[in-house]
């Protein structure tokens, strides 16, 4: 997810390998110096993310391993990145926490999908036709489908914004 960047959000930040002692700094985008594909790093904002899911694992450079983030410590506070995303998850309303939830995420679409088909039914008012009716249902389904798609990440976004009170998650220390 593509978060605005805020004067005051850090473009990179450093974690250490507990066990063996090796430093990682990552950043998101054209800060990061890595490319796209690459996948030795979790991006800055994912592990940054209390309520995003993800693997709970991301990758020691000198151990050449994808490991728990129990195992990695965020330099600058000493806290565990496992410690830190817990601590700010518990702090995220119920709600938010939910909207997170591939739940919450089917819930976006499914509304989205049913007001679709809703639209399209109602034109049944003015179309007799049963096949008409149904492709025009269909169509609707589809179109709110790929709505639901499109909302979802600015939804997200607004979700996090008033769960936390800051534009980004790389804004949480």
């Amino acid at each position: 997810m593509a978060y605005k960047t805020h004067p005051s959000t850090p473009p990179s930040r450093t974690y250490v390998h507990l066990p063996c002692g090796t430093r990682a700094t990552i950043a998101d985008g054209p800060e990061s110096g890595l490319d796209e594909n690459d996948v030795d790093l979790q991006p800055h904002s994912l592990l940054s993310n209390p309520l995003q899911r993800f693997s709970g694992r991301t990758a020691c450079s000198h151990c050449n391993q994808f490991r728990p983030v129990q195992e990695f410590a965020w330099v600058d506070t000493n806290e565990t990145i496992a410690a830190f995303r817990e601590r700010w998850a518990e702090r995220a309303p119920f709600w938010a926490r939910m909207v997170y939830t591939p739940a919450g995420t089917l819930v976006i679409w499914g509304g989205s999908t049913a007001v679709g088909l809703l639209l399209g039914l109602l034109s049944s008012q003015v179309i007799s036709s049963w096949w008409v009716i149904g492709l025009l249902a269909f169509v609707g389904m589809v179109v709110g489908f790929f709505v639901g798609m499109i909302i979802l990440e600015p939804i997200l976004a607004l979700v996090f914004r008033l769960a936390y009170q800051v534009e980004d998650p790389r804004q949480l220390i």
